[in-house]
């Protein structure tokens, strides 16, 4: 089954863009707030043999589009990790925004630790319980101020309807979802726009009250959606690590 050239592997979640059989190491990639698999299919540039790439689709969008949605972080968590725990291979996981949250509630829920976790315009979020409550306009307000979507998809108002109901479900499931304090072993790594209004250093590195190991912070150039621009950065320092993996 494929869907704007993401190819579905197995289980509800994982799918491959391109089927390595000789990599020895899956990068897992967790999409932000409103996103679907293929925001990443630009990455596939940045990798070389050793490395495959597996994009998260969460329910409701692509090809999953009419798979009930989600809003409880931990429950997505759970659903994922049972999947890749079933890959059993060496892994890494990056999650950017909203997928940060997810990828680092997956991390503790690994049976083998992942190489490192990449969290990227991301930081750990504190339960408000408001955003996913507010009434249409100001709610579509909240949306804009992050930016990200198309503004010519919000003028059709069926368009419209799918995005935001799409949005509020990934806005409960943050605003809703609080860390335990249960720290994580593997490396972490931080990475932040140096335009982002929304993620600051200072606030990316709040992951390290759950994180055993003193974490890494990374300042690229752009704004909250960096990850449009700055792919090959985040892959380049993964490619650093990869080599080391010939030995396992």
């Amino acid at each position: 089954m494929k869907s704007r050239g993401v190819e579905k592997e197995s289980g509800k979640y994982l799918f491959v863009p391109r089927r390595n059989n000789s990599a020895i190491l899956k990068v897992y990639c967790f999409p932000y707030a409103g996103g679907g698999a293929q925001v990443f299919l630009p990455w596939l540039a940045h990798i070389n043999e050793l490395i495959e790439l597996v994009f998260i689709q969460y329910s409701g969008r692509g090809s999953r589009s009419h798979d009930p949605l989600n809003d409880d972080c931990l429950d997505v968590a759970k659903e994922i990790a049972d999947e890749i725990n079933a890959e059993d291979h060496p892994c890494i996981l990056i999650g950017y925004s909203m997928g940060g949250a997810i990828a680092f509630e997956v991390a503790r829920r690994l049976t083998t630790e992942p190489l490192v976790v990449h969290l990227c315009a991301s930081c750990p979020p504190k339960p408000s319980g408001e955003r996913y409550l507010l009434d249409d306009l100001s709610f579509l307000r909240e949306v804009k101020k992050i930016g990200g979507i198309d503004e010519r998809l919000l003028q059709d108002l069926e368009m419209r309807h799918f995005i935001l109901k799409i949005m509020r479900n990934d806005f409960k499931l943050l605003d809703t979802y609080e860390p335990t304090l249960t720290h994580i072993k593997s490396p972490v790594h931080v990475w932040v726009g140096n335009k982002d209004h929304h993620v600051t250093v200072e606030k990316a590195l709040a992951w390290q009250a759950y994180c055993a190991q003193p974490i890494h912070s990374h300042t690229v150039e752009g704004d909250h959606f960096f990850i449009h621009n700055q792919g090959g950065e985040i892959m380049k320092s993964i490619l650093m690590r990869v080599p080391e993996l010939r030995c396992v």
